[in-house]
């Protein structure tokens, strides 16, 4: 028994020596790696980085009906800050510029559109890599980000947006699609950054035409020539139909809601003033009053040049 027990222990003794042995000769290691990377300037820094990093997936945005896969901030910041610790390096973001920019966009409710407003963020952005063994030795790149949101979250979106695109272009990343998640789905429609301007202008457009006959139809109550007093209206009040919003329209069936209604021997005509056509909306179409009104009138057609 005594015999095993002393084997035992000088096994134990051997094994806790040759531990020891492997932790220093790691510890020898590391030491000789961080003494290597200390001697590397920021060039050889980053140039160690992008060995490192040499993929980034992109990834489908949760919410927002989103039917395009994105370079992800989160995913960029996860896959190069490993990188970073390990070569000393840090970074840090300067606003350089920005410009905001309210946009007028009409969403649906249910089955009705509303007009809202949102905001358009320009942003450009200076992003420092520092080697923090000599933090003198730095190197910047320059981005432009943008952010649209209706409430706050605009200037934090187009700053998030400019850092990553500096990220990706000062360490030339990679991105693509995921290999296992090329299918598409033929039924699935994918609009075209063209296909969705073209047709919001189109809505805002078909809004603005509803407005406008809703308009003509309340005037056609109080006035002989309808058309001719809205077009007058809005050239009295600087309003052309590429700048009208909602407001604009509304603020004229305030005004019609204000006139007395049409006696029944018929009020006299309106008559609208010739607007150059450098005021965007055109002269009136000329109208003359019918001297026997039929029973059935056909809705004349309405001048549309202003559009």
């Amino acid at each position: 028994m005594a015999a095993n027990e002393q084997c035992e222990k000088t096994a134990r003794e051997e094994n806790g020596e040759l531990d020891k042995k492997v932790e220093l000769e790691k510890k020898v290691e590391l030491e000789k790696e961080l003494d290597r990377i200390k001697a590397m300037n920021i060039h050889q820094r980053m140039h160690a980085v992008m060995d490192g990093v040499k993929y980034v997936q992109k990834e489908k945005p949760a919410g927002g009906g989103l039917q395009y896969k994105a370079l992800m901030h989160d995913r960029v910041t996860a896959a190069v800050r490993p990188w970073m610790v390990k070569y000393r390096l840090h970074y840090f973001a300067t606003v350089l510029s920005y410009k905001v920019e309210p946009l007028v966009v009409w969403k649906k409710f249910g089955d009705e559109r509303k007009e809202s407003t949102t905001f358009r963020v320009e942003m450009v952005v200076r992003v420092c890599f520092v080697n923090i063994d000599k933090p003198e030795d730095r190197f910047s790149v320059e981005a432009v980000g943008f952010g649209v949101d209706d409430r706050d979250k605009a200037p934090g979106a187009a700053e998030t947006y400019a850092v990553k695109n500096a990220m990706v272009k000062a360490l030339d990343l990679e991105s693509g699609d995921d290999p296992d998640q090329t299918y598409t789905d033929p039924d699935e429609t994918v609009m075209s950054a063209q296909q969705v301007a073209t047709e919001t202008t189109q809505a805002l457009k078909d809004a603005k035409l509803a407005l406008y006959d809703t308009c003509i139809d309340r005037a056609a109550l109080v006035y002989d020539n309808p058309e001719a007093y809205v077009r007058s209206w809005m050239h009295d009040n600087k309003v052309t139909f590429e700048s009208s919003t909602g407001d604009d329209f509304r603020r004229c069936l305030r005004e019609i809601a204000r006139s007395k209604p049409k006696p029944s021997e018929g009020p006299k005509s309106v008559e609208a003033p010739e607007v150059s056509a450098s005021a965007g909306i055109g002269k009136p179409a000329q109208q003359e009053l019918p001297t026997d009104t039929p029973k059935e009138e056909e809705k004349p057609k309405r001048n549309r040049e202003l559009v």
